[in-house]
């Protein structure tokens, strides 16, 4: 599955050619809390869950869904 720079390079001939709205960054589930902290320490801040984070919380939903949406606030 081609997206984001490959695929601009693909369609366009450059991977700058077309706008980019999101990035995604694949982290090894062993390192997720520091890249999060670094993100959150950052200016991103969580959109995606959107509940109150509780550790069991947030080990039902690691179990069940892997994607967690943050958004930057300018």
């Amino acid at each position: 599955m081609l997206k984001g720079l490959p695929l601009s390079q693909r369609l366009y001939g450059h991977p700058l050619a077309r706008m980019a709205r999101d990035i995604d960054l694949l982290v090894a589930p062993r390192t997720f809390q520091a890249a999060e902290r670094v993100l959150l320490e950052n200016g991103w801040r969580r959109v995606v869950p959107s509940f109150p984070e509780t550790p069991t919380r947030n080990r039902w939903y690691r179990r069940f869904r892997h994607e967690h949406v943050l958004g930057f606030l300018v």
